[in-house]
């Protein structure tokens, strides 16, 4: 069995508007120990609310620019740990709310979330 693996949402985000979907965890793996985006365009005045099994991971109106992964900085570095915090995974509900007000054109991001199995 795996130990560690990235699950990946994309997301389309209209232009002038918000998103709100619920998706959920792979159900092989225990643990969301961490997360970043990732967009190929500006993530400038876009906002994001994350939720995962209930638990509220990134408050309403957080700047996604924050939590972006992107080409000055690594991988590792854009990582939000969230190890600590022993949120399920296995099956559980990922709320998103992205709000794209302050842009023109609708934009396409990805979270990246770290999925773990550990006792």
């Amino acid at each position: 069995m795996r130990q560690k693996q990235y699950q990946r949402f994309d997301y389309e985000v209209p232009a002038n508007g918000t998103l709100s979907l619920t998706s959920r965890t792979r159900n092989d793996f225990n643990f969301v120990t961490g997360l970043f985006f990732f967009s190929h365009s500006s993530m400038a005045d876009v906002k994001v609310q994350l939720r995962i099994d209930g638990q509220e991971v990134l408050p309403i109106g957080t700047d996604m620019e924050i939590f972006a992964w992107n080409d000055s900085i690594s991988r590792n570095q854009a990582l939000w740990d969230l190890y600590e915090e022993k949120i399920k995974a296995a099956d559980s509900p990922v709320e998103i709310e992205i709000d794209n007000t302050a842009n023109s054109a609708s934009k396409i991001v990805s979270l990246y979330l770290l999925l773990e199995n550990h006792d």
